[in-house]
Order: C-alpha cells, then sequence, then structure tokens
C-alpha cells in the first residue's frame, strides 16, 4: 500500500522519524521535513536532479543525521537535518544502484544488486563486505 501526500504526485517510500522528533518523507523526488509532527512539511533541498532518489536511513544514535541513496550519485548524507548535504565515498559502488539503506548508530548498511557495502564511521566511507557469515 502506497501513501500520497495531498500535495504531492509520488508515492512515499520512506518515513523516518529521528531522535529529536523531526519525520522525514522521501518520495522519488523528493524529501520533505516536518518538526511538528507532520501537520506541516517543507521541501529539502539536495541539488540533484528530479526522480533520482531511491531510499533514505537515519543514524538512530545521532539526531539530524540522514543518509539517501541516490541513482548514478550513491549515498548522501547530511549531519544538520538536510540542510547541507555531501556526497560519501563508496569504492565498487560505480554503475550500481543501491537497493536498500540501514543505519544503527555508526555502522551502516547498503545493498545493491548481489553486493552488501558497510560503513563503520556514521556513513562516511563505505566498502564491500567480502563474506557474510552464518550465525
Amino acid at each position: 500500500m502506497s501513501c500520497v501526500f495531498k500535495s504531492m504526485n509520488n508515492p512515499i517510500s520512506s518515513i523516518l522519524i529521528d531522535s529529536n522528533s523531526t519525520m522525514y518523507a522521501l518520495t522519488r523526488d523528493a524529501l520533505y521535513k516536518s518538526i511538528n509532527k507532520g501537520i506541516n512539511w517543507e521541501f529539502v533541498r539536495m541539488g540533484i536532479a528530479p526522480e533520482s532518489l531511491l531510499f533514505a536511513a537515519l543514524n538512530s544514535s545521532k539526531a539530524n543525521n540522514i543518509l539517501v541513496a541516490v541513482k548514478n550519485i550513491g549515498i548522501m548524507k547530511s549531519e544538520d537535518a538536510g540542510i547541507n548535504w555531501k556526497v560519501c565515498k563508496i569504492d565498487g559502488l560505480k554503475g550500481r544502484e543501491i537497493k536498500i539503506i540501514r543505519a544503527n548508530s555508526k555502522v551502516c548498511f547498503a545493498c545493491s544488486d548481489n553486493t552488501l557495502f558497510t560503513s563503520m564511521d556514521g556513513g562516511d566511507n563505505w566498502s564491500v563486505v567480502d563474506s557474510i557469515k552464518k550465525i
């Protein structure tokens, strides 16, 4: 089931709430932010082409930290609730599209096709996971 804002024509792919109760809603072409429990939403400028956004994740241990997977770019990170953005360094991602992104404290994961990427520093630097051990 998809949910659509009345003022938007795109379904929401991610809804996130950070530790300050700031809400983020991601559609395929925009990121929106609410600081009043979803009553009002504002457009978050990322400086990228429309129809490029794929998935979003929050760093659960740091308020205002958000990661967004962006088509043909990789992962972008904001540490100030979406005011400023930087492209994260990901070796081996060229030509791949991020399918899933998750973050927990400083450890972050992203998946592309059959490749798992991990970051141990909150999303600044990423590397390919060589093998996955069964638990």
